[in-house]
């Protein structure tokens, strides 16, 4: 469910369709996930103003907030590591980190 509120949050003006195409997965799919969302009050439905048969999927605060808890959560661990080490070791972890990325 995260990747679609990711997906849904990383694309603009996305629609059932595209939600489909970027997921891999059938429209009546997203259509479910959609209305779980919709439910959940984590995203709701805006028609296109330029074209009435159009319908945009769009996050609610709260459905963002789920979309990005887990980058969040790496940003606080990662500041809390840099905290925690003097400017060699930090220097020593990014060299280390190149290695394995």
């Amino acid at each position: 469910q995260i990747a679609y509120l990711k997906a849904i949050d990383e694309h603009h003006d996305v629609t059932f369709s595209r939600l489909a195409e970027i997921t891999r997965t059938s429209k009546p799919t997203v259509t479910e996930m959609v209305n779980r969302f919709v439910r959940m009050e984590c995203a709701y439905r805006q028609k296109c103003p330029d074209d009435g048969r159009v319908t945009y999927i769009r996050l609610t605060e709260r459905g963002r907030m789920i979309a990005n808890a887990e980058q969040n959560a790496l940003h606080r661990m990662i500041e809390r590591i840099v905290r925690a080490l003097d400017e060699n070791e930090v220097d020593l972890l990014l060299e280390i980190l190149k290695k394995v990325g």
